[in-house]
């Protein structure tokens, strides 16, 4: 749980866990919008949202989306296809063997 030490707004102190940490070494993340203005966000800020209302600031997670439409897996399937051409083009006078191959494919 994160807690305001600063009695000031330019105080940037904060409290996790017991221990004392700096906002300058947390990371922070830039919001922006449409109608030109941003802003940084820390750990432990107070933020508003039009959807969720009040809260605070924790983390940002990236979760990949798990179900692709038909669209998108085609898509996916001939983006790795012409990866997997323009890398095996680089290579092209070596010898590519099946692991090399299997390697290769799964680095898409």
């Amino acid at each position: 749980e994160w807690k305001d030490l600063g009695a000031s707004q330019t105080d940037t102190t904060l409290a996790k866990d017991g221990q004392i940490v700096s906002k300058d070494a947390l990371k922070g993340i830039r919001v922006g919008s449409a109608g030109g203005w941003s802003l940084e966000v820390f750990p432990g800020d107070f933020v508003v949202h039009r959807k969720y209302g009040i809260g605070r600031f924790d983390q940002t997670c990236v979760s990949p989306k798990t179900k692709l439409t038909l669209e998108e897996r085609v898509a996916q399937k001939d983006r790795r296809v012409e990866l997997m051409r323009a890398e095996l083009k680089d290579r092209e006078g070596t010898a590519v063997t099946k692991g090399d191959m299997m390697r290769l494919q799964a680095k898409f």
